[in-house]
């Protein structure tokens, strides 16, 4: 089952999951979460665009979607959050509105995130994943 969450600036209040900053667009940017765990981002037409940080190289996400890995860095309008931080937002975002009790998105930002080299699941490091089991 997929799942959509669009990402927006607080004081507009139009997004599932918020944040503050005036280089925020109002609908800024989708995370889409596959059936299997697997991340994807894509840009709703912000004014200051989305871009991941991978490896040290930047790649923009001005059209299509973008699979995030684990270990990437996430741009909003140039503001900066790591995929664990999105992943917590995503997890609490989920709760407050009780759209979907049971989303398997982990609620750990202190916690480094893998994903499953059986299935491709993102999971926490050390956990059994939560689609296939695999230890990681």
């Amino acid at each position: 089952m997929t799942k959509r969450f669009s990402l927006g600036r607080a004081d507009a209040g139009r997004a599932d999951v918020l944040f503050t900053g005036s280089t925020i667009s109002a609908k800024h940017a989708e995370i889409t979460m596959d059936g299997k765990g697997a991340l994807l981002l894509s840009d709703l037409g912000s004014s200051n665009g989305t871009s991941i940080v991978r490896n040290g190289k930047i790649i923009s996400v001005s059209s299509g979607m973008v699979s995030l890995l684990s270990s990437d860095l996430v741009s909003l309008g140039g503001k900066k959050f790591t995929v664990d931080e999105l992943l917590s937002k995503l997890a609490t975002a989920s709760e407050s509105s009780k759209r979907d009790a049971a989303i398997a998105v982990p609620a750990m930002s202190s916690q480094k995130m893998i994903r499953c080299l059986s299935c491709g699941c993102v999971t926490p490091q050390g956990a059994a994943c939560i689609e296939c089991g695999h230890l990681s």
